[in-house]
């Protein structure tokens, strides 16, 4: 993984006057005197807006999940754990004014979760959320994703920012898809698939490890893949620009460079390669 990027300062938003909001509240709360709509989070196609302001002392909501979630889009700052259980859940942590402004709500099996509007400082916002199985994780901003996620079909995690994505229990995907816009970072491990595809725009990373019979790599830009550690049957790789890629090809290589990107490879496949530019294909 290579080193976090500084958060960027946002100018803080002018005071307003508050104005009152209906809410139609049934949750119970843990440890806060926040509220949280439970019909946003139990499958109600609505949401809830959980106060502006800074982010105010630390308080803490749970809220039990009905309906079958097996996806969640994220788009704020902060900290996700995930938790393989069979009671699902979303507990979060942050200050009492922007645990006000959260929105989590329930599309059919996607939990949404955002915050809305412009901040200086939301202090630390952790979620932890527990799910049966979860085969799609879409990150929006800047939150890390641990945990594991126990897929019963394929899995796609997607970052749009400077994201990351570490998270264990992939082994049950026959299909697995890794798509990155921006800096951020995926990991996965102990990958046991048909097929695994990877598209990196920007100057993000990817680690992977496993087994799968097929890898298919995608780096318009300076992306890195370094998936020596995957052992794939055929491996197709290519490159647009800077990129870099470590593999493990059993039986097949076919390589693909436009400029300057580099692959090493492991294993004894056939090689072919098509290179445009000063790009590489060589053993680790």
């Amino acid at each position: 993984m290579r080193p976090r990027r500084a958060a960027i300062a946002r100018r803080p938003r002018a005071a307003r006057p508050r104005t009152a909001r209906p809410r139609a509240v049934t949750a119970a709360l843990v440890g806060a005197s926040a509220l949280l709509a439970a019909g946003a989070l139990a499958g109600c196609e609505g949401s809830v807006v959980i106060g502006d302001g800074d982010a105010g002392p630390r308080q803490t909501i749970t809220q039990e999940l009905s309906s079958p979630v097996t996806k969640v889009d994220i788009g704020t700052s902060g900290t996700m754990t995930v938790v393989v259980g069979d009671e699902p859940s979303l507990t979060i942590t942050a200050g009492d004014q922007v645990i006000r402004e959260i929105t989590a709500v329930v599309h059919g099996d996607t939990l949404d979760i955002d915050l809305p509007g412009a901040w200086f400082n939301t202090g630390r916002i952790e979620y932890e959320l527990v799910l049966p199985a979860l085969s799609s994780i879409s990150v929006r901003g800047s939150v890390d994703v641990s945990g594991e996620i126990a897929p019963a079909g394929p899995v796609a995690v997607s970052i749009e920012g400077s994201g990351d994505v570490d998270v264990t229990g992939a082994d049950g995907a026959d299909e697995v898809l890794v798509d990155i816009e921006g800096s951020g970072d995926v990991a996965l491990d102990d990958l046991d698939a048909q097929a695994v595809t990877v598209a990196i725009d920007g100057s993000g990373s990817v680690r992977l490890a496993g087994t799968t019979a097929s890898l298919d790599v995608s780096i318009p830009g300076s992306g890195e893949v370094d998936a020596d550690g995957l052992l794939a049957a055929d491996v197709r790789v290519a490159i647009e620009g800077s990129g870099d890629a470590r593999v493990h090809a059993e039986r097949t290589l076919d390589v693909r460079i436009d400029g300057s990107g580099e692959v090493r490879y492991t294993g004894d496949p056939q090689v072919s390669e098509d290179i445009d530019g000063s790009g590489d294909v060589g053993r680790a």
